[in-house]
Order: C-alpha cells, then structure tokens, then sequence
C-alpha cells in the first residue's frame, strides 16, 4: 500500500499498475518486479494457508468506527498514518499516535471501537486462516 508519492509497479508476464496513495496491489513474492517512482509504503507478506486484508480507513473528528472480530482471524494491525485514534477493546482503552503500530494476536473479543479525536488515516491489516 502506497502511503506518500507513487509508483508504477511492473510484475514481468503478469500485470503493470499505476499506484497513489492508499492504492494497494497484490502479488506473489517469487514474481519478477520492477518499480518507477518514489514513495513510502506499507508491506505485507504471508505465507502458508494465512489470508491477508489490507486497506485504508478515514476517521472524521469524534466518529467511532467498529471493526468487527471474525473467528477465523488470528492477528490485526493498525497504524496510524495521520492523526491518533483511540482503540478500545472490551474494557481496555489504547492511544496509538501518529507513526505507531498496534498490533493484536489474541482477539477475543467480538468488536474493535476506534475513536478519532481529530481527522486520521489508517492502514488496517486482518490476517485469517483460510
């Protein structure tokens, strides 16, 4: 996910693509790859029977956003690109600033509230088994 500037990425015998901010593109890791651009991004790489969902999520000012917990998920991230959010998760409450990464491997509970206290920018990453 391209978070600053972007990139055409080229994957030899497969597909090219033009990426902006928050634009995301998914590819094997043994393909050929090439890049014209500058940018600063976000990586994922998984492996074995582990699905990946990657994408970007705006918060306005003093809006709440649930994420709802799957019982095949197994690990969340998110991080904040601009602004701070406050996560809450059952009774626990977490401030992750700006350039912060939160991550979380035992989800127990059933749904994830995020609460901006002013305009923010995310990456949201749900790994699951398939």
């Amino acid at each position: 996910m391209i978070l600053e500037g972007g990139i055409t990425i080229a994957h030899q015998n497969h597909h090219s693509k033009e990426l902006k901010p928050f634009d995301v593109d998914s590819f094997s890791g043994d393909w050929s790859t090439s890049a014209i651009g500058t940018c600063v991004d976000f990586n994922v790489m998984i492996a074995g029977e582990l699905d990946c969902e990657l994408g970007s999520l705006e918060l306005k000012e003093n809006v709440t956003q649930l994420i709802s917990i799957d019982l095949t998920m197994t690990m969340l991230f998110i991080y904040s690109v601009e602004g701070g959010v406050e996560i809450r998760i059952a009774e626990e409450s977490i401030l992750l600033n700006v350039g912060q990464l939160f991550v979380a491997s035992e989800l127990a509970a059933e749904k994830i509230h995020l609460c901006a206290s002013k305009l923010a920018q995310l990456v949201v990453v749900k790994i699951a088994h398939f």
